[in-house]
C-alpha cells in the first residue's frame, strides 16, 4: 500500500483534477442525463489539470528540470 500514497503523492496535478471532477459531478444540474453530467465533470477535472500543468510549464526554469542522460 505504500507505493499507492507514494504514486498520489508524485501526482499532486492530477490528484486535484480527480478532485475537481468528483466534486463538479454532485454540483451538476440533475436534470442533465447522467452520461452528460459524466462528460462535463471529466472536461472539468481535465481542465484543472492542464491548467496546473500549464502553471508548472510557465512558471519552472531550465535549472528545476531533471537532467535526463541520453
Amino acid at each position: 500500500m505504500p507505493s499507492v500514497w507514494r504514486a498520489i503523492r508524485r501526482r499532486p496535478r492530477l490528484i486535484a483534477g480527480l478532485i475537481a471532477m468528483l466534486l463538479a459531478w454532485p454540483l451538476l444540474p440533475a436534470a442533465l442525463p447522467a452520461t452528460t453530467r459524466g462528460i462535463v465533470a471529466w472536461d472539468i477535472g481535465m481542465l484543472v489539470f492542464l491548467l496546473l500543468a500549464a502553471q508548472v510549464f510557465v512558471t519552472s526554469t531550465p535549472g528545476d528540470m531533471p537532467t535526463r542522460p541520453g
